[in-house]
C-alpha cells in the first residue's frame, strides 16, 4: 500500500516538477541567449552615443567660434557711437554761405 501510495504521490508531482524543470531550462537558455544578444548591443548603442556626442562636440565648438568672432567684430565697433555723435553734431551747425546742391 505504501508502495502504491508512493507512486500516485509521484504521478501527481512529476508533471509539475517537469513543468519546473522545463521552466528553469528555458530560463537557462533566455539568460544565455541575452548574453549573447548584449554585446552587440552594448557596442551598437556605445557607437550611436559616441555619434551624438560628437555632433553635440562639433556644434559647441562651431557656436564657440561664431560667438568669439562677433565679439572681434563688435569690438571693431566700439568707436561708432562718438563718430556718430560728432557727426550729428556737425551737421547741426548751419553755415549759411554753404549753399545747398540745385538737385536737393
Amino acid at each position: 500500500m505504501r508502495r502504491v501510495l508512493s507512486f500516485w504521490l509521484l504521478s501527481l508531482f512529476l508533471p509539475t516538477l517537469a513543468r519546473l524543470v522545463i521552466v528553469a531550462l528555458n530560463l537557462c537558455k533566455i539568460s544565455s541567449a541575452s548574453q549573447v544578444i548584449r554585446e552587440p548591443y552594448v557596442s551598437w548603442a556605445q557607437g550611436h552615443v559616441d555619434r551624438i556626442k560628437k555632433v553635440l562636440s562639433e556644434a559647441r565648438a562651431e557656436h564657440t567660434g561664431a560667438v568669439k568672432e562677433r565679439i572681434e567684430s563688435m569690438g571693431q565697433m566700439k568707436d561708432v557711437v562718438s563718430i556718430t555723435e560728432a557727426l550729428f553734431a556737425l551737421s547741426k551747425v548751419y553755415d549759411p554761405s554753404v549753399s545747398l546742391p540745385s538737385w536737393y
